[in-house]
């Protein structure tokens, strides 16, 4: 056999290779991407307040709340320390705060479960330790009405009135927990005159919760209308708040480090300090929105007055539950924040009811409305494990100062124009060559009068009606 017919093992390469030409070639980089970067549309939405000293003091006419909570603790235990928070219980004696823990009585409760039956009263003072329970009233026409709504903290005697009473029940809406004492047990108990006084007061007040419907009573002079003549107009005046709400700007902070060799040499086609500072300026900003969210001084989870929360109907966020928030934060609802989980909820809800919610554009991107009032995503309203179930909160605010609303604090006279309030100082550099920028941001938040905001509680986020 000849050479030429003995068959090549190895293929002959005919172009240069992809890895030689790799080494000639440029490469087209990109910055460094963020995955947890949000677009932060809930700090776009929030008017903000130029607050040059560092403290934003909100002054108020004075005004009465009606409203009574107590925190409940996570053990659920009945000690005297936690029936000391109840007003009615402040006052009394150690020995008698015992004696009350020693008789009180738990009710565990399911959904639909009839607490109080029309025309049967007990005389009783109810604590809800979890759930939720209904006030039922039968209304004219024979159908049931929600005349109140009482949830974790709320505690209320049974009504009184015989015509009003006997045409009330107490339903509870959820698995629910309530703590029960006999009035008359209470009032034997208590056996200083003037404290039974006192106490006679403060369960008339409680009494009357059921019925009420403002829960504010504010300091306003009397007025008169429809005279004649020379009638003589009442005198008075307005009282201010003698304890006025002062917010201090919250600080952020970081140190970002760089090294010296790193900023001179490797600084092209990016400038690693640009860069490095525009990550952490964004890390920054999205603890920013969290803060104005949680923060457990200023968060506006955690400055919703208690008159201002409500717990879901049935579970999930359904339209009856925003149309719910509406008629708390009736006057220029401006919108909706919640856990995009949370919008995707509602739409399921919407969807199987056969009222999808109108979309429209806004800030350049697709939002979810209901009754107008746009639905702002953001993952800060966190998802959590509530009792076995995923469940997350949906604000409703108005906002903006003139309003009486929901207003972001910052002071423009720090940092830039595009982004206010936050600073950049260099801090030096040290003897490892370390260059060490220290980025700060000053902000915060406020509620300028109760009802700018209020919560939906408990929306289950994992409920799709066609599993029901």
């Amino acid at each position: 056999m000849s050479e030429n017919a003995i068959p090549s093992l190895v293929k002959e390469q005919q172009s240069l290779s992809i890895e030689s030409a790799k080494q000639l070639s440029i490469t087209n980089n990109t910055n460094p991407q963020i995955p947890t970067l949000t677009p932060r549309w809930f700090l776009k939405m929030l008017p903000w307040v130029n607050v040059e000293s560092g403290i934003y003091r909100v002054n108020r006419v004075k005004f009465l709340s009606t409203e009574t909570k107590i925190p409940i603790p996570h053990d659920m235990l009945v000690t005297t320390q936690f029936l000391k928070q109840v007003s009615l219980f402040e006052s009394f004696p150690e020995d008698v705060i015992k004696n009350i823990c020693d008789k009180i009585q738990h009710k565990e409760t399911s959904p639909g479960e009839t607490v109080i039956e029309p025309g049967k009263r007990n005389k009783k003072l109810y604590i809800v330790l979890d759930g939720q329970f209904d006030v039922l009233l039968k209304g004219k026409h024979g159908k049931k009405l929600v005349v109140k709504s009482f949830i974790d903290g709320d505690y209320f005697c049974e009504i009184d009135d015989p015509k009003v009473g006997e045409k009330t029940a107490l339903v509870s809406t959820t698995y629910g927990k309530l703590l029960h004492l006999d009035v008359d047990f209470l009032k034997k108990a208590v056996k200083d005159p003037e404290l039974k006084k006192q106490v006679e007061m403060k369960l008339d007040e409680i009494l009357k919760k059921i019925e009420q419907v403002s829960h504010y009573v504010a300091t306003m002079p009397a007025l008169v209308s429809n005279h004649f003549g020379e009638t003589s107009l009442p005198r008075g005046y307005i009282e201010y708040s003698d304890k006025p709400l002062e917010i201090h700007l919250n600080i952020i902070q970081t140190v970002v480090g760089i090294h010296t060799r790193i900023n001179e040499l490797y600084n092209v086609p990016f400038n690693q300090l640009q860069e490095q500072l525009k990550i952490a300026i964004e890390h920054v900003r999205e603890r920013e929105e969290w803060e104005i969210i949680n923060n457990k001084n200023y968060g506006l989870l955690n400055c919703v007055d208690p008159s201002m929360a409500i717990n879901t109907r049935s579970g999930p966020p359904t339209p009856d539950d925003l149309d719910s928030l509406l008629s708390m934060v009736w006057k220029k609802p401006s919108f909706f924040l919640a856990h995009p989980k949370a919008i995707a909820a509602f739409m399921r809800e919407c969807t199987y009811r056969g009222v999808p919610p109108v979309v429209v554009d806004l800030m350049g991107s697709k939002f979810v409305t209901w009754r107008g009032i746009p639905l702002i995503p953001s993952d800060k309203l966190a998802v959590r494990n509530e009792k076995g179930t995923y469940c997350s909160n949906i604000l409703l605010m108005r906002a903006g100062e003139s309003d009486q609303g929901v207003v972001g604090l910052h002071n423009e006279s720090i940092g830039s124009h595009c982004i206010p309030s936050l600073s950049i100082q260099h801090m030096g550099i040290n003897e490892q060559s370390i260059s060490n920028y220290l980025v700060t941001k000053y902000s915060s938040a406020a509620v300028l009068v109760p009802d700018a905001l209020a919560v939906l509680r408990c929306a289950e986020v994992g409920s799709y009606p066609h599993y029901d």
